[in-house]
């Protein structure tokens, strides 16, 4: 298995190269940039490296691009970003710290074999456009408090790139999640 450093950096690479459906990609060489095409879904910028002289300037300048173009946007950060004060400056200038995102790296082949046993009750399906995705997007509402008709209306569009699933308990909803395959990519993004 390669080593975590050669994964994280291909996982770097790949991402920050990545062109994703229904965005526009640009790389300003100290951060990159992820603009919705349509719709006013949301946008991100990430892998930041900013001199800190610049700091405030760059902060400043995505908050005017985003708020001109009028739409929601995210500044990801990793623990690898630069400068080590982004997390800081980025409160500062009114951005309010999100629950924290982990890249995870597992070696499938260790654990081929190891028994999954559901709790009495639950059962896990695949879902489809068909059968169930809007008793998804009803739950996951529910819990982030907003409307993701944008998000799913994306899947529904792009859903040969998706593995939705549920998690059930005497027929009620209790979890979802979803892995998306990007083409030409290593790494699949798990969400729930």
């Amino acid at each position: 298995m390669e080593t975590s450093d050669k994964i994280l950096n291909a996982y770097i690479k790949d991402r920050r190269t990545r062109n994703f459906a229904g965005y526009l990609r640009e790389d300003l060489g100290y951060l990159v940039r992820q603009t919705p095409t349509k719709g006013n879904g949301g946008g991100w910028v990430y892998f930041s490296d900013i001199p800190p002289s610049k700091l405030d300037h760059v902060i400043e300048e995505q908050t005017s691009f985003f708020r001109q173009k009028n739409l929601n946007w995210e500044w990801k950060f990793y623990d690898f970003d630069q400068p080590d004060n982004l997390p800081i400056k980025l409160v500062d200038h009114g951005f309010a710290r999100d629950e924290e995102e982990h890249l995870m790296v597992l070696d499938l082949k260790e654990f081929s074999n190891v028994p999954f046993v559901l709790p009495k009750n639950i059962i896990v399906e695949k879902v489809t456009i068909s059968n169930g995705l809007e008793a998804i997007r009803q739950f996951q509402e529910s819990i982030w408090n907003r409307d993701l008709s944008e998000h799913f209306t994306y899947i529904s569009e792009n859903q040969e790139i998706f593995s939705y699933y549920v998690a059930k308990d005497e027929g009620k909803v209790i979890g979802s999640g979803w892995t998306e395959y990007l083409e030409g990519s290593k790494f699949p993004e798990l969400h729930g």
